[in-house]
This record gives structure tokens, sequence and C-alpha cells, in this order.
């Protein structure tokens, strides 16, 4: 159930100021995205203080439009809780994405995150464009300007970033944003058509990970569009929990592993070969390093021989690791209570994407960077409503001249 009411002058005015700051933080949004593709292109070179420029500039918009929102107390001391703890453990982990993405989830008070999306879609499709165009370019123009990597015989395709995993990352979460802005029309050839695009690059950067999502996001997708009440349900339980379960076994993985023998030790090395490896350098840095609450620098040789095991080009691929060894237990904390919260106000789409974005954690180690991993938004998205929002939206009246109303509306997609 929806009411309106048209609202007046002063109304009037804080829409338009909510819309102008919007646009602020929309800039700030795409700047950090530049910024993030820029740092992982060998086929531009930005100078550095062109660098330093695309850190500072979008840290400013978005600070300003921290400074315009208006918090309740107990909201401005999260607020500067939260963004107080990401500082910190930037700082200490050297990892500032945690601080871009807390500062982008924070201001996103009164923006329309399907615009900040579709900006997002826009700004990623020029770039990987530009860079799949040149790479098919120089391929048979310049092809010794071409690098690329072999896995178990099979050619794997970078397309210019610093890996063939960071490129389908892009890819599939841009085609999941595009799902997200364009749900309500989107039908069965057009998930076609999607899923096409994503299995043609496939064939060149060989990132199961990526395709496997994507078919399981179509597939959830399809059973959320039926609205049985068995999905339903299962779809609420596991957006709720998954996190959590995740943020508790994976660290129990790790820190288990050198008391483990007989069958467990059997199904540890099973499932760690299922996962590619993740859980054996998930167990070494635990090993190694401990944990951290919020965060450190951990190195590692570039070759270790360990519990008779050689491992090289040691990274944690599976982010619950990264947040336990590398960026900070706490985080673990925060988002596990943050989507546990979530659930009683996302839609079923919602639930699918948050669902997707965990599983695509335990692959890969992108999901604390909201620029990629975007559902991320939705913590932003809801942490300022209450259970009946209100959201201001220009009108145009019949005869000429602009007017507001005020819409209700439950919280949701």
């Amino acid at each position: 159930m929806r009411s309106v009411r048209w609202i007046g002058e002063k109304d009037m005015n804080i829409l338009k100021r909510q819309l102008w700051h919007e646009k602020i933080f929309i800039m700030a949004f795409v700047i950090f995205i530049l910024k993030n593709m820029l740092d992982s292109t060998s086929l531009i070179h930005i100078p550095g203080w062109v660098g330093i420029l695309l850190i500072f500039l979008p840290m400013v918009l978005a600070g300003y439009k921290l400074i315009m929102q208006s918090y309740s107390k107990t909201g401005l001391v999260l607020m500067l809780l939260c963004v107080g703890i990401c500082s910190y453990s930037s700082i200490k982990s050297k990892n500032y994405t945690l601080l871009y993405s807390c500062l982008s989830i924070c201001a996103l008070q009164h923006v329309n995150i399907r615009n900040v999306l579709k900006a997002s879609i826009w700004t990623k499709a020029v770039v990987l464009s530009i860079h799949v165009g040149s790479y098919i370019i120089l391929y048979y123009l310049r092809p010794e300007m071409i690098t690329y990597v072999y896995r178990n015989g099979v050619v794997r395709h970078f397309f210019f970033l610093s890996h063939a995993n960071l490129f389908t990352a892009y890819l599939v979460w841009m085609s999941l944003e595009f799902i997200y802005v364009n749900y309500n029309i989107l039908r069965l050839p057009h998930y076609i058509m999607i899923w096409l695009l994503n299995f043609v690059f496939y064939q060149f950067t060989d990132t199961n990970t990526g395709m496997i999502l994507m078919i399981g996001v179509i597939l959830l997708i399809y059973m959320a569009k039926q609205d049985w009440h068995i999905t339903n349900k299962v779809l609420s339980v596991v957006s709720k929990y998954i996190f959590l379960v995740c943020s508790i076994v994976f660290p129990l993985i790790a820190v288990t592993y050198n008391r483990l023998s007989g069958i467990l030790l059997t199904v540890w090395r099973n499932l760690n070969g299922f996962l590619s490896g993740r859980l054996l350098y998930g167990a070494l840095g635990y090993d190694v390093h401990g944990f951290t609450l919020f965060g450190r620098i951990v190195h590692f040789p570039i070759k270790v021989l360990w519990k008779g095991y050689w491992l090289d080009g040691i990274i944690f691929d599976n982010s619950f690791f990264g947040f336990f060894i590398v960026n900070g237990v706490i985080y673990l904390f925060l988002l596990s209570i943050a989507f546990y919260f979530l659930e009683s106000r996302t839609s079923q789409l919602e639930k699918v994407l948050i669902i997707a974005l965990v599983f695509y954690g335990i692959m890969e180690a992108y999901i604390s960077n909201i620029f990629i991993c975007f559902p991320l938004v939705f913590i932003g998205k809801y942490v300022y409503e209450t259970k009946k929002s209100e959201n201001i939206r220009l009108s145009r009246e019949r005869g000429g001249g602009d007017a507001a109303c005020i819409q209700y509306s439950h919280p949701g997609l």
C-alpha cells in the first residue's frame, strides 16, 4: 500500500538538495571505480599525481556527503565508529579499499542506488571495452605485447588487467548490476544473452568461479520469480545466516588443520582440492601468523615448504581467510550483524545477491571491495531507513511547473 501527498516549497528545496548530494555521491563512486580499475591495468600508466588526485577527490566528495547528512545520536556514533575502525585497519593492513568501501556505505543516505549502479555499469563497460578492443588489436598487430599464462595447459587471457579472475570479477558483477537495475523488465531472452556474454569471455579467461556464480544467480532468480513459499523461506534463512556461518566455519577450518587426522583429515583434503587449494593457504596463514582483530600486513616468502607441501604465490583467494588473517576479524563480526538485520528489509532479488556475494567470497578475495561486489550497498541503502521510509521524488503537474510529492512505501526492491 502506498499513499501520496503533495508537498510545498520547503520540501521541494529539501528534495533538490538531496538530488544534488546524490550527484556528488555518484561522482565520488565513479572516481573510486576508475581508481580501482586503473590500479590494476597495464594498458594505461597514470602519473603519480593523477593517482593521488583520484584518491583525494572522491574522499573529499564522500566526506562532504557525510557531513551534509542528518543523523540520530546513535547513527552518528555508529558512523564515526565504523569509519574510525576502517581507517585504522586500512592504515595497519595498507588495504585502503576497506576505508573507501566504508565511506561509500555510510554516505548512501537518500541516494537512489539504481542511479549509482547505472553510473557504475557505464563506467565499467567503457573501461572494459577499451581494454578488450585494445587487446584484440594488439593481439594481431603487436602480439609480443600480449601477456597471458597457462593453467593446466589452458591459456588464460588477462585483457591487460592484473589477473584473469579480476577481469571476470568486473564482468560478472557488472552483469549482476545490470540485472538488479533492470530486474522488472528482464525476460528469459535477456538472461540468456547475459549468460552468453559471460560464457564468451569465459573461453578466454578460464575463470570457473564467474561462470558458476552467473549460472547459480540466474537459477535462483528464476526460482524467486515463481514466488514459491519454500523458496522464499530458504532465501530468507540462507541470506540471513550464510555470512555468519562462513565467518565461523572457515576460520575453524584454518585453526583445526593441525589437529585433524584419519577420516576428518581426508575430508579436509578433499574439500581443499575442490576449492583449488584455498583451504591449505588459509591453514598456512593461520599457522604462521595467527589471526588479527583490526588488520595488519602479512608477508610470505616466494616459496614455502609447509607440512610436506611446496606453496608459492601465497594469497588468500578466500575472503573469510583474508578477513581472519589480514584485514581483521572485526569485519566478520560487523558484516555478519549487518546481513542478519538486512534479511527483514531486503527483496528476494537482494537476498539472492547477498547469497551470491558470500559464495563469491568463498572463492575470491574481492567481496570487501564495494566497487566490484556491489551488494554491500544494501547495507547503506537500509541502514538509514525505518520500517516505513519516506522517499521524496519529483513529479510534473499537468499544466507545467515542478511539483513534488512524498511517496510512502515499505523499503525493498
